[in-house]
C-alpha cells in the first residue's frame, strides 16, 4: 500500500445476462482494467468475489516473493483449498 495516512476502497458491482455475450465480454474487459489500474496504482483487490486473477496479475499485486512463500506454505500445510479461487494455483 501506498505510504499514505489515507486508503481507500472502491468497489464495482456489475452484472449482465449470460445471454448477452457481448456484455459479458465488455464487462470481463473493464473489470480487467480495472484490476491492472489497481495494481498500476499499487493497490490491493479485495479478494471477496469473483476475479479473474492471473499470473501477471498476481505478480503485480504482490511479488513473485510472496507468491512463492504463498504457494510454500500452501504445501507445507497441505491447505490445498485454501485460497483456491483468489489464487488458484498460480505459480510464480
Amino acid at each position: 500500500m501506498p505510504d499514505t495516512a489515507v486508503h481507500y476502497g472502491i468497489g464495482v458491482f456489475a452484472s449482465a445476462p449470460r445471454s448477452d455475450g457481448r456484455a459479458l465480454s465488455e464487462t470481463r474487459r473493464v473489470r480487467r482494467l480495472l484490476l491492472e489500474t489497481c495494481a498500476g496504482a499499487g493497490g490491493r483487490p479485495y479478494l471477496y468475489g469473483a476475479h479473474a486473477l492471473d499470473a501477471d496479475l498476481l505478480r503485480a499485486f504482490y511479488g513473485a516473493p510472496a507468491l512463492r512463500r504463498h504457494a510454500e506454505l500452501r504445501d507445507r500445510h497441505a491447505l490445498t483449498h485454501f485460497d483456491r479461487r483468489a489464487f488458484g494455483g498460480v505459480r510464480p
